[in-house]
């Protein structure tokens, strides 16, 4: 049976660590929660501007810095070009095209799109469509 390099390290990692008492182990996950803690706050320490391009309209969605838990959803899917709303976003384009269409002839419909999620609170993006 062939092992994956994590099951390896995990397998060897237990093995190691269960011979120390519970608190010690309970310390060394602190330890290294702590760690991980500090290295999020840092990577999300600053605004981050998620672009998408969906059905041909272009969104910015705005993620406010501190916000770990909004930046550590949005943006992975930022760089893996994933939509995680599609239905909501789907839903604007419509509305938008749908304003857009009872507009005066040259202008063009600026929305604005809040969402109150339950798991990362309000987030906000702003959609423009190309003419």
């Amino acid at each position: 049976m062939k092992l994956n390099f994590n099951k390896y390290l995990s397998t060897i990692y237990i093995s190691i660590f269960k011979i120390f008492p519970v608190s010690f182990n309970r310390s060394l996950s602190k330890f290294f929660k702590k760690l991980h803690d500090l290295n999020l706050k840092s990577s999300y320490g600053s605004d981050f501007i998620s672009e998408l391009d969906i059905e041909n309209t272009k969104f910015k969605l705005w993620l406010m810095k501190n916000d770990n838990q909004a930046q550590s959803v949005y943006q992975p899917l930022h760089k893996k070009k994933i939509s995680y709303e599609t239905v909501m976003i789907k839903t604007m384009i419509a509305v938008i095209k749908r304003l857009e269409s009872s507009a005066l002839p040259g202008t063009f419909v600026r929305g604005i799109f809040n969402q109150s999620g339950s798991s990362i609170g309000p987030s906000y993006s702003s959609a423009i469509p190309m003419q």
